[in-house]
């Protein structure tokens, strides 16, 4: 690459090879006449073009975002690098103004005690966002109430192991 430069400073754009991983980058300026600098000292840049990556346990059921549950649940999230987690309880998409769990890429703990739905997106030190993840917790306090229970025959004298039985209940 070659950067044009009056006397002390140059700045430019330059293209890495391709390909993650470290890239050593070394300087010479040449002059009007000619005449080669000594080259600089060697100057490591990490190129990271993959989006990291979220575990969320517990997990979610079949196909479905939703959690229930019938006391507060202890939400683990695991990243896959050392990632910032922006995650918002407002359906909003999170972002860096976002609240956050701090550079880790260790095991993270949320505790949720009502209904909400988590947002939730990692980005690692280079920059990459992974995926939003979305989570809808449903916190169900209150058992199912068995409202009545009948057998569809007047006087409940059967003569067949099948029964037909009629239940009525609530918040089943």
């Amino acid at each position: 690459f070659e950067i044009t430069c009056q006397d002390a400073i140059a700045g430019s754009q330059i293209t890495l090879s391709q390909g993650e991983g470290e890239k050593t980058l070394f300087a010479w300026v040449i002059d009007r006449a000619n005449q080669i600098s000594q080259p600089s000292k060697p100057y490591l840049v990490t190129l990271d073009q993959t989006k990291p990556t979220i575990l969320i346990l517990p997990e979610t059921l079949e196909s479905s975002n939703r959690i229930l549950s019938n006391k507060a649940i202890e939400v683990m999230i695991t990243p896959n690098e050392k990632s910032t987690l922006y995650y918002t309880f407002d359906l909003s998409s999170p972002d860096n103004q976002s609240s956050k769990l701090e550079l880790t890429d260790k095991q993270q703990r949320l505790v949720i005690i009502g209904n909400e739905t988590l947002k939730i997106a990692a980005y690692d030190q280079a920059g990459n966002k992974s995926d939003e993840i979305i989570r809808e917790f449903v916190i169900d306090r209150e058992g199912p109430i068995l409202g009545s229970i009948k057998i569809d025959d007047a006087d409940q004298l059967v003569n067949s192991n099948k029964v037909p039985l009629n239940l009525s209940a609530e918040g089943a």
